[in-house]
């Protein structure tokens, strides 16, 4: 070809459409394959050989166990070794891009959902977004407590901004079917505000099956949050709620909270229920306890921290009797500020069995 005929062919608006043709894109299909095997789809297991915080009484468990959903590959994370957090920066099921040109790493999930609309679109679909536990995109190592209070709002606030950026989307806000909101974990904290926004930005609360709140006692404990506990997800059938004790406040959840949730949730609708307590004079009566169980007689998992004069394993057993496992916390919690130490081994919960030929 001549130069006069290449000049020709550069000014042809055919042929410069051609060299202007968009790649060819993949199918949403095979794009949602290709993204699930970047990013797995991995499931907490439950049984009496991995930890549970309604066989635990807590999320800080030593036998937390995931499963792959296509390959069958089991990870274990024990949550109780400060160790690993050096090591591992991420939690073990979070697939990291660790690019050697880029200064900071960051989950696969989030890097393909920023390369055009219909990879954002399509991960979207990811399974990770069934579960509001996106605090597991998060590094495991938080930002030391001094350096993230000289902000503007204290500690809270990067972890807030987290949350309500990703709730904005209405999409993934629609396919949340779970929260897991085990935040003591990470050693992290959420406001109060930040997380009745959150909760309430949930598209389908009916279909959330699941609930796990696990943070300062300031929030669990807020009326706010029982309230909304109570009339937004009438069909849950896995609640717990826990903490630990923050700067002002150190007890667990009261009396009243367990009669509002008696009154609210429907007739044998739970089947795992794990409800922590604290100490003699912040904790829930027995006899709150058996009110809410009397309305939940298919609770199978049970689970409670520190009661008030006691339970009466007869009457719970009266209440319940398809229950399987019970754990049961004898020990007085000591006080802990909610800080960037590690919890104390003393703090957690002390599993007792209650198999089904006991009572």
């Amino acid at each position: 070809m001549t130069v006069a005929e290449q000049q020709r062919n550069l000014h042809n608006p055919h042929t410069s459409q051609l060299r202007r043709r968009r790649p060819l894109r993949l199918p949403d299909e095979v794009l949602g394959i290709v993204f699930l095997h970047l990013q797995p789809n991995y499931v907490r297991q439950d049984g009496l050989l991995c930890g549970t915080p309604w066989t635990d009484g807590t999320c800080v468990v030593s036998r937390e166990m995931w499963q792959d959903g296509n390959s069958g590959t089991l990870i274990r994370h024990d949550w109780t070794d400060d160790s690993k957090r050096g090591k591992a920066r991420y939690h073990p099921t979070i697939t990291i891009n660790r690019v050697p040109s880029r200064r900071h790493c960051r989950p696969a999930l989030l890097d393909v959902g920023a390369v055009n609309r219909q990879w954002r679109r399509v991960s979207l679909q990811h399974p990770f977004w069934t579960d509001l536990g996106w605090h597991r995109l998060l590094d495991l190592r938080p930002v030391p407590l001094v350096a993230a209070s000289a902000t503007a709002g204290g500690p809270t606030v990067a972890l807030d901004s987290f949350f309500r950026v990703l709730s904005d989307c209405p999409v993934r806000m629609a396919r949340v079917r779970s929260i897991t909101l085990d935040l003591v974990c990470w050693r992290r904290d959420i406001g109060i505000d930040a997380l009745l926004a959150i909760l309430r930005r949930v598209t389908n609360p009916h279909l959330v099956h699941t609930f796990v709140l696990e943070t300062g006692w300031d929030v669990s404990g807020d009326t706010a949050i029982i309230r909304l506990l109570g009339t937004q997800f009438p069909n849950l059938r896995r609640v717990h709620v826990g903490g630990v004790a923050s700067p002002d406040i150190f007890y667990g959840l009261a009396s009243s909270a367990l009669k509002y949730w008696a009154k609210r949730w429907g007739m044998g609708k739970l089947t795992h229920l794990s409800l922590q307590g604290f100490g003699q004079a912040g904790s829930f009566s027995c006899a709150a306890l058996l009110a809410l169980l009397k309305k939940q007689r298919n609770v199978k998992h049970l689970a409670v921290g520190y009661v008030r004069n006691g339970l009466d394993l007869t009457r719970v057993a009266a209440l319940v009797p398809e229950l399987e496992t019970l754990s049961h916390d004898f020990m007085l919690a000591n006080y802990v500020p909610f800080d960037a130490r590690p919890l104390p081994v003393g703090a957690r919960p002390l599993p007792v069995g209650f198999p089904k030929s006991f009572l």
